[in-house]
């Protein structure tokens, strides 16, 4: 509970495994983390010794081994003030740092000409290969070709419904908006919105017609007719979620007009969302 009311992001605070690690989320990868537990654990049964076994008997040996053990403290220094989700991506710098500790031991130089362990590089390879190869963002396959033709084969299948969808949604991210941008007149300069971590993109082009700024519900009247905005773009989901009030009830206090409620599935997770289009007074 307390994690909760610290964190900002719920998901940082609950034990959740994705159905497959994408960019988004990726961090040093299980194949790669896999292999180094293999060879950290494979070295100190080999000689004994979890890590390096050398004597603090110099300065030298003082200076290397605090090196190693240095990011460690500074990682432990990042993950008490990180309020963020997902963390893995934003350590990719202290990977390369943090892997010294595990393979400074003497015994790497015995692991690394054991057959097992150049097999087990070759499959953590192949993994990060199929990985590429089966992404959502840019899969390097047909895949919408694919699973359409598999799912109407296969109809009453979930796994290939939800694959479908997945990439369906991924093909079609560069222009989500798309619905949106067909009900907004032509002439809109600027629209106001009402979002977060969105593909807003497609909103702005073609670029240079049109702007795109982020209210807030405490914006007052003055301000946005100041900043010309006359359209507002509400996601009824996340103005709830993060600002705890509902579209009815800031269109309302505006005294906007509704034009339309879109619904748009930006997320395979989320479903189907509607999108307020309102007119300020």
């Amino acid at each position: 509970m307390r994690l909760h009311q610290t964190v900002v992001e719920p998901e940082a605070v609950e034990f959740h495994l994705d159905e497959m690690q994408i960019e988004e989320n990726a961090g040093l990868g299980f194949g790669v983390c896999l292999l180094l537990l293999l060879s950290a654990v494979a070295a100190a049964v080999h000689r004994g010794s979890l890590f390096s076994a050398g004597r603090l008997d110099s300065r030298f040996v003082i200076w290397q081994t605090s090196l190693r053990w240095l990011p460690l403290i500074s990682l432990l220094a990042l993950l008490s003030q990180s309020e963020v989700f997902p963390i893995s991506r934003i350590l990719a710098p202290y990977y390369a740092l943090l892997l010294p500790v595990c393979l400074a031991g003497a015994g790497q130089n015995w692991v690394v000409t054991r057959r097992w362990w150049r097999a087990a590089v070759k499959v953590v390879f192949l993994l990060a290969a199929l990985l590429l190869i089966i992404s959502p963002p840019r899969p390097l396959f047909p895949a919408n070709t694919i699973f359409a033709a598999l799912s109407a084969r296969h109809p009453d299948s979930h796994l290939l419904a939800r694959a479908d969808t997945i990439y369906t949604l991924y093909h079609q991210r560069s222009d989500a908006f798309a619905p949106v941008l067909a009900e907004v007149p032509p002439d809109v300069r600027i629209l106001g919105l009402f979002t977060y971590d969105d593909p807003e993109a497609s909103l702005w082009r073609p670029f240079g017609r049109r702007r795109i700024l982020h209210i807030r519900p405490e914006d007052t009247d003055d301000y946005l007719k100041s900043e010309g905005i006359e359209y507002v773009l509400i996601d009824s989901g996340k103005l709830a979620n993060w600002f705890h009030e509902t579209p009815a009830e800031w269109v309302q206090r505006q005294k906007a007009t509704v034009v339309k409620k879109i619904p748009l599935t930006l997320r395979a997770s989320e479903g189907s969302v509607d999108w307020w289009l309102v007119k300020l007074p």
